[in-house]
């Protein structure tokens, strides 16, 4: 192992460099964990949704985003049909009741598994 030899005055800035190369390390790392763990989502849900024409399990996709210093945090949801996730999931009544299709929940319990299993 090496000597470094750092003076007094120098000390918390050479701390201070250290520790931020250390949080950029961490950060980097836990935003490509959250990514991994959305992309598990979206592939699970692409396989489990109702498929009528394919556009609905299709349209599943991930944005990952830093609302905060120090924070990530991914969105998964459906680009092309929106409106039907909660119909499909929970099902509906009305004047053509439809019984409901879990496929949301277990994807996105899949999803945060796979994040604890990464950041265990």
């Amino acid at each position: 192992m090496s000597e470094v030899t750092i003076s007094l005055g120098d000390l918390g800035g050479e701390l201070e460099r250290v520790i931020r190369g250390y949080s950029d390390e961490v950060r980097k790392e836990t935003e490509r964990d959250v990514r991994a763990a959305a992309r598990v989502a979206v592939e699970e849900l692409r396989a489990t949704s109702p498929k009528g024409t394919g556009e609905y399990a299709a349209g599943w996709a991930a944005s990952v985003k830093r609302p905060a210093p120090g924070s990530v945090e991914a969105v998964v949801g459906n680009r092309d049909k929106p409106g039907l996730t909660h119909l499909l999931e929970k099902g509906h009544g009305g004047p053509h009741p439809a019984p409901a299709r879990p496929h949301i929940e277990p994807a996105a319990e899949r999803g945060i598994a796979e994040l604890r299993r990464r950041m265990s």
